[in-house]
């Protein structure tokens, strides 16, 4: 299982995540060295965070089936099993029981272009709107989905 599609991208996805764990934790480190405090050197640490995460989650659908392509979290979503995108979904519910009764698919809908918009952002500072908790519980979700799924040895700390 060790070279197989799924664990190949299961760990660069794991391999974003690390790297924004780390920058979340060196960030008042790396602002001071910067010399940058204040909004724009916290700019400057939290923004990658997150577009790493958005890549993170993107990646991991992908793995989950040959072909696919693009950055639409939906979409990706939406081209799954429908057993897999059900055990998606009730992780997401065991996270926060806010995501049932469809808020789910309402919240993947509207944070469909995460990884965008945040590239966007962190860019040219083009402002859209940002799902942070929907995103980390996502993210959350897939990597219990894939521990579940034997896809991973050892589960790693929340995000």
């Amino acid at each position: 299982m060790s070279g197989s599609p799924l664990n190949v991208t299961w760990i660069a996805a794991a391999s974003f995540k690390a790297a924004a764990l780390l920058l979340a934790q060196y960030r008042p480190k790396l602002l001071d060295v910067a010399g940058q405090s204040g909004p724009e050197g916290t700019a400057l640490c939290v923004f990658p965070e997150f577009l790493s995460a958005a890549f993170a989650c993107e990646l991991y659908l992908k793995s989950l089936k040959k072909g696919l392509t693009g950055h639409n979290l939906r979409e990706l979503f939406e081209s799954l099993r429908d057993e897999t995108k059900q055990d998606i979904v009730e992780k997401m519910i065991k996270t926060n029981e806010r995501y049932g009764g469809g808020v789910f698919h309402a919240e993947l809908a509207a944070n469909a272009a995460s990884f965008e918009n945040w590239q966007s952002f962190y860019e040219d500072g083009t402002i859209a709107a940002f799902g942070i908790p929907f995103l980390t519980d996502f993210l959350n979700a897939l990597q219990r989905f894939s521990v579940e799924h034997q896809a991973v040895r050892e589960p790693a700390p929340d995000f």
